[in-house]
């Protein structure tokens, strides 16, 4: 087939054996057509890249409408539910404990207060009291020792 086109052309160019219009003129439709490069750019143009860009457009709504309001809403509610539990257990928990370590501090102050009498009588009555409260606790303790070794020593594997 090329060498039929070769024979063609040099017939025509070289040797003018055949007229160009006899050859040009049949073959016009086939040469606009192959001008406009069979019209492949506009199809593929009018097909193939609008249909991509249209399918992009579609995927680039649906992700920042669909796929990110969805991924904001699970933050809006993650960050929800710990500001909620962080604030139940700064609430009760904290501010619980704070509040507990003050009330037993004014507790105390205040059943401390009432034994500064300023009578040094009744502090030398109050430390025989606790050292004899001692001395009977050790007493008690001696005394109950054989009944309370074999426990220990069970606790404890020997004394």
């Amino acid at each position: 087939m090329a060498l039929g086109g070769l024979l063609v052309s040099a017939a025509i160019y070289r040797y003018g054996v055949l007229n160009v219009n006899w050859i040009k003129i049949p073959a016009y439709p086939m040469y606009f057509a192959a001008r406009h490069k069979f019209w492949f750019d506009d199809v593929y143009e009018g097909v193939l890249v609008r249909g991509v860009l249209l399918v992009a457009a579609l995927f680039r709504w649906l992700d920042q409408n669909i796929v990110d309001g969805a991924v904001n809403l699970v933050g809006w509610g993650t960050r929800t539910l710990v500001a909620l539990v962080a604030g139940w257990v700064d609430k009760w928990i904290v501010d619980g404990a704070v509040n507990l370590v003050g009330w037993l501090t004014k507790t105390v102050g205040e059943y401390g207060a009432r034994l500064q009498t300023g009578r040094v009588q009744e502090y030398v009555s109050g430390f025989v009291f606790i050292a004899c409260a001692v001395a009977a606790a050790a007493y008690v303790l001696i005394l109950a020792m054989p009944y309370l070794e074999p426990v220990l020593r069970g606790w404890f594997g020997g004394l």
